[in-house]
Order: structure tokens, then sequence, then C-alpha cells
């Protein structure tokens, strides 16, 4: 079993469109981690590398889907909340309800985050993450 995970990055490609929902944010959320590192550049970069890890180190590809020859990629999304919990994951593109189930589980038990920011007040924020599922 092979699964990869595409390149994550926030701010740039995974943050969904501004709403009046979810505005966009003048520090976006950075994992707890990562908070000791020493630019923002850096603690956004280690944010990235975290949820790779996360996902690599969860990722359990529901043996149903193997069997069945199942892959593919899910888009899913979801808000950090102001409390920094990764919250209300959305599968927008999916492939089959065991791989869209897996991503969701994933991103429901993502480290927690240091929330993003505007004028100094944690908001919540919306991600997308693209997360491939294949068989070797």
């Amino acid at each position: 079993m092979h699964t990869l995970l595409l390149p994550f990055f926030i701010g740039s490609l995974a943050a969904t469109a501004p709403s009046d929902t979810f505005p966009t944010p003048e520090i976006p959320p950075i994992v707890a981690m990562c908070a000791g590192q020493p630019s923002l550049q850096a603690q956004q970069d280690c944010t990235n590398e975290k949820i790779m890890d996360h996902v690599r180190k969860s990722i359990s590809y529901p043996e149903a889907a193997r069997e069945q020859g199942i892959e593919g990629k899910v888009f899913i999304a979801f808000t950090i909340g102001v409390d920094g919990f990764a919250r209300d994951a959305v599968v927008l593109r999916g492939v089959h309800d065991l791989l869209d189930e897996e991503a969701r589980r994933i991103v429901e038990s993502m480290p927690i985050f240091i929330p993003a920011r505007i004028s100094g007040e944690f908001v919540p924020f919306r991600m997308t993450l693209p997360i491939l599922f294949a068989l070797d």
C-alpha cells in the first residue's frame, strides 16, 4: 500500500476563498508545536510539515477499499476554530465513502493549532486539504 499526501500550503493554495464567515486573517493558523519558530514563514513551513506528518502517520487505508481497488484523491475542507481544534470536516470532492470517511477521520484528529488572527483576535479559518489514496 502506498499513500501519498499532496503538498499543503497554508494561506495560499489551501485556504478557501474569503467570505463573510471566514475573512482573510492577518496571521494564519499555526500548529501549536511550531509556535517557537523564528518567523511567520518558518511557522507556516513547520505547520505544513506537521500536517503532512500527521496524515502520513494517521492514515489507515480501509481494507475494503484496498480489496476493491479503490483509489483516488479526496479534497476535504475543515475549519480551525477559535479554540485551535480542527472541526466541521466536509468532503468537497470524494472518491468513495470508505476513503472519504478516512480523510474525515484524519482531519478531525489533527494536532491543536494556534488559531488564525485578525487585529489580535482569534478567528475561525477554513482550509482545504487534498489527500491522495493510491495502491501499489
